[in-house]
């Protein structure tokens, strides 16, 4: 199952990312369709987190070096459900740089979707089992930017009156962030300053 694909800035290449036989995948095909040799294993890079009854790549941005933001979901028992941040480099391994190399872990988390700000700071919107529907941000090394939102948690929570169900997240060219989801059965829309 295909979740995501996104063409390659620096190269001619594109990505597919989704989930296979329980496991995440990350594929860089060349233009003709191939998988690209020289990224991961033969063209295939293979998530699965330890404890997890599935893992599914939700979604990669290419970074203007190279390297590769994933977001990676995970499903087991309640209690050890997550999301994940992974970088790659642009051969499709392990990025020591980012987290120490460990996936950051968002502990009872569903990914839906990310981007990143000008400045390289890294938006998550993301559900919550505990606190409902939240946009997080990171610094481009995966640290937590507590700075960002009101409580010192560098997430701003939604109400459900507001998102019921939170799905996207851009950033205007002006640097506004735009956040969609839904509310019952009403198409939500709501822009946040910087």
């Amino acid at each position: 199952s295909t979740l995501h694909m996104a063409r390659s800035v620096n190269t001619s290449s594109f990505y597919l990312a989704g989930e296979l036989n329980n496991d995440g995948f990350i594929l860089r095909m060349t233009h003709t369709g191939e998988l690209d040799q020289g990224f991961a294993d033969g063209g295939v890079y293979t998530v699965r987190m330890i404890d997890a009854r599935y893992t599914a790549c939700r979604r990669i941005i290419e970074l203007s070096n190279g390297k590769l933001l994933a977001l990676i979901n995970s499903s087991g028992t309640e209690q050890n459900a997550a999301s994940y941040l992974v970088r790659l480099t642009a051969e499709g391994r392990i990025d020591v740089t980012f987290n120490r190399g460990e996936p950051l872990r968002m502990p009872g988390e569903v990914g839906e979707d990310m981007t990143l700000q000008a400045d390289g700071k890294i938006l998550v919107a993301n559900r919550s089992l505990i606190s409902g529907n939240k946009l997080t941000r990171y610094f481009p090394t995966g640290g937590l930017d507590i700075e960002f939102g009101t409580d010192a948690t560098g997430s701003i929570t939604f109400t459900d009156e507001q998102i019921g169900f939170v799905k996207s997240v851009m950033v205007q060219p002006d640097g506004k962030i735009v956040v969609g989801g839904t509310s019952g059965s009403i198409t939500t829309l709501l822009r946040l300053l910087p």
